[in-house]
């Protein structure tokens, strides 16, 4: 019998990283819409988490099928790479916090940056994801308007709440800075380290 390529996406890290990913997003979002019932923004909130939703799903997609068509010693590095972060572990246990906290009804102050902070590391591990199996660069263009989307709803969702949506963004923006700067370093780092690099010395 001839050998195939081992471990399919839909048996490894990689997929338990891409189901818990869009749960965390799916359930963040559902939390959200019951929490606000019928207020005047709840349409607006729902129209930009069906949006979140289906972009977050294409790039679920698109990684699946890099994955299946990828050669063995690439789909073994990213196993490898994938069974050692932690984002999969963040998202999933991310899902059961926000249901408690929103079983209490009390959003503190830190549950927007909370929130995001999880988005990134989601989206860390896509960018990496991105750099391993060579993508386009519009996947990181996507990554930002996912990003953004969900900036809308969280401040739309924290001016319901009685908080000041500017400073929420302006909290989330920062955020947002901070993460690909994050990114660009990382590289910086990677290219530093390749062998075949000049010495400065």
């Amino acid at each position: 019998m001839a050998e195939t390529k081992n471990s399919g996406a839909g048996q490894g890290a990689l997929e338990e990283f891409l189901r818990e990913s869009e749960g965390f997003l799916s359930s963040t979002l559902d939390i959200i819409t019951t929490s606000i019932g019928d207020h005047d923004d709840a349409p607006l909130i729902m129209a930009h988490g069906s949006a979140a939703k289906e972009q977050l799903g294409k790039l679920v997609q698109y990684t699946r099928a890099q994955y299946d068509r990828a050669n063995v010693e690439l789909r073994r590095d990213v196993d490898e790479f994938m069974q050692m972060q932690a984002a999969t572990t963040l998202a999933r246990s991310g899902q059961v916090a926000f249901k408690k906290v929103a079983a209490k009804g009390l959003f503190g102050d830190g549950i927007f940056s909370w929130i995001e902070s999880i988005s990134h590391e989601i989206k860390k591990i896509i960018n990496w994801l991105r750099d391993m199996f060579n993508w386009p660069s519009w996947i990181s263009t996507l990554l930002e308007l996912l990003d953004q989307i969900l900036k809308t709803i969280l401040g739309l969702f924290g001016g319901i709440l009685g908080r000041s949506r500017s400073k929420i963004m302006s909290e989330l923006s920062t955020m947002e800075v901070e993460f690909w700067n994050e990114i660009a370093s990382h590289k910086r780092f990677a290219l530093i380290g390749r062998p075949d690099r000049p010495d400065d010395e």
